[in-house]
């Protein structure tokens, strides 16, 4: 099964058009960066690239996989990034509960929840995000 990284291996081979190039850019020797996309190659049974001693061309089947490719890092990509947001508490949702004893101890105004006002009057919530808060500034 064909990894991220033999993906990036061969998508940075077909953006430069070059190995050293390729390899340069993803910080890698030129060999490693040939043997990974040899790999790939292999593990798919097609070639993707026509190589010569001075350049380097996409196959049809190449030229698929780059397009397909790029698709695909930016998906992972952005995944690890939301994974991290969340892990790192800045993206997520929080849910705080109350208990019946601290629920019926908490001081009613008499007035209903803003939601159910709202649908008394048959007014209807805007879609989209919610609207950020700010917070009030401290009080000396």
């Amino acid at each position: 099964m064909p990894e991220l990284r033999q993906l990036r291996a061969f998508v940075a081979v077909a953006e430069e058009r070059n190995f050293t190039r390729a390899a340069k850019r993803l910080m890698v020797g030129q060999q490693a960066v040939s043997r990974t996309v040899a790999t790939l190659e292999r593990e798919l049974a097609v070639t993707l690239l026509e190589r010569t001693s001075h350049a380097v061309r996409l196959t049809p089947a190449g030229e698929e996989l780059l397009v397909s490719g790029k698709d695909v890092l930016a998906a992972a990509d952005a995944a690890f990034v939301r994974v991290r947001a969340v892990g790192n508490g800045r993206l997520g949702t929080v849910r705080v509960g109350v208990t019946p004893a601290v629920g019926a101890a908490a001081p009613r105004r008499g007035r209903r929840p803003a939601r159910e006002r709202r649908e008394r009057r048959g007014d209807r919530l805007p879609r989209g995000p919610a609207p950020r808060h700010r917070r009030a500034p401290a009080r000396p």
